[in-house]
């Protein structure tokens, strides 16, 4: 968590460590190309809304400090900023891929795009991405 005070920006950044597309179960003659790739795509399907749970836990979190709540108040209070209703929140998943091949990502991200877009609009949360973390260090100098 880190805040722009100058632009009254929250970014919330979630880490994640998954390396590459590869399952070991690719090495060896035990399962079909077939079923590797189902397995890819349930894999995919629970990374997107893992991420998507995340997003929408943390929303709720600082939607409960807006309104005052006892147990959301304590967390303000630990913060070294205000978080107010003119806070802009932006959520990064920035992740470890190992592989060149970054269309996965991409695809990842559409995905949760979609997926949390509706939380986006009903609080107001413009910006939500998932990028790789060579693209995050591109983007933003304090990421390293």
């Amino acid at each position: 968590m880190t805040k722009n005070v100058n632009e009254d920006k929250l970014y919330l950044i979630e880490l994640k460590n998954w390396e590459n597309n590869n399952l070991e179960e690719e090495k060896g003659p035990s399962f079909s190309v077939e079923k590797i790739q189902q397995m890819k795509k349930g894999i995919s399907g629970y990374r997107i809304n893992n991420i998507v749970k995340k997003s929408v836990d943390t929303v709720a979190v600082f939607m409960a400090m807006l309104l005052g709540k006892t147990q959301a108040t304590r967390i303000q209070d630990c913060s070294p900023f205000e978080i107010t209703k003119n806070t802009k929140v932006i959520l990064l998943s920035i992740i470890n891929w190992t592989d060149a091949d970054v269309t996965y990502i991409a695809s990842v991200n559409t995905k949760y795009k979609e997926k949390f877009k509706s939380y986006g609009q009903l609080f107001g949360i413009q910006a939500y991405i998932v990028l790789i973390k060579d693209q995050a260090t591109k983007r933003f100098s304090w990421v390293q």
